[in-house]
């Protein structure tokens, strides 16, 4: 059960910014690639000072910002006091690992015949199912606390040993890490740099949390495929051949 914090409970922005860190030009290029937690850090702090800027004052906002600082695996976070606290930490587990599957096949690293047998076994053999059994077992085993039976604890977690070797720490992955380091440095600059070319959010965030902040907050909030995207927007001429041609011939 949620800790009982009585009807008087109130948090104002300025108790609020003890528990959230700013993100400064160092602690961005130190935090921005972990490899296995990319920017989990800026993110967490991102999601926090969305929180402060809705100025949500009462009852539930301790219980909020401590669903949100526990939800995460990585980093060492403490666990959520609350229950609902509890749900989103799992849900997050069952979703990254999921997902990472699914990119990793579709992007050639893994084929589905490579997932080890056990998990496939308990889980299931597609993604739906194996989130569908996790999500039951939560639910048939959260009466009393938050957790999965031991079985479908077992297989997740032989099935997460699993992407680490394969997959977070492999080699193909490693040899990638350079790359995707250049692109978030990259961006981080141009954007320092020319902070008008941010949308307006952030513009409005930079007023109000320092332009690091903001530019660390516009990129953690970016997928994989636009950072990419935009990197090549920002450094590739359009018509390539015909800026070629024409540089050639001047």
């Amino acid at each position: 059960m949620a800790r009982d914090q009585g009807p008087d409970v109130v948090l104002n922005p300025q108790q609020m910014n003890i528990l959230i860190p700013t993100v400064s030009p160092e602690s961005v290029e130190a935090l921005v690639f972990d490899l296995g937690g990319v920017l989990l850090d800026v993110q967490l702090q991102r999601t926090l000072r969305a929180f402060e800027a809705l100025d949500i004052r009462g009852l539930g906002a301790a219980e909020v910002i401590d669903g949100i600082q526990g939800h995460s695996t990585s980093g060492g976070a403490s666990l959520p006091f609350t229950r609902e606290g509890m749900v989103v930490r799992l849900c997050d587990k069952i979703a990254y690992i999921n997902h990472d599957i699914e990119d990793a096949i579709r992007g050639g690293v893994l084929s589905q015949n490579d997932l080890p047998e056990f998990p496939v076994k308990v889980l299931g053999a597609t993604k739906s199912a194996r989130i569908t059994t996790m999500v039951r077992s939560i639910i048939d085993n959260g009466a009393e606390n938050i957790h999965m039976d031991d079985i479908t604890k077992k297989a997740h977690d032989e099935l997460r040993a699993f992407m680490f070797e394969k997959v977070y720490r492999a080699e193909p992955t490693i040899a990638e890490k350079d790359k995707a380091q250049y692109i978030v440095r990259f961006l981080y600059k141009y954007f320092i740099d020319t902070p008008g070319k941010m949308p307006e959010l952030y513009l409005t965030l930079a007023e109000r949390f320092g332009l690091p902040v903001a530019v660390g907050d516009f990129i953690s909030g970016m997928t994989d495929d636009y950072a990419v995207d935009l990197f090549k927007e920002i450094t590739i001429p359009k018509g390539w051949n015909g800026v070629i041609s024409h540089i050639r011939q001047g």
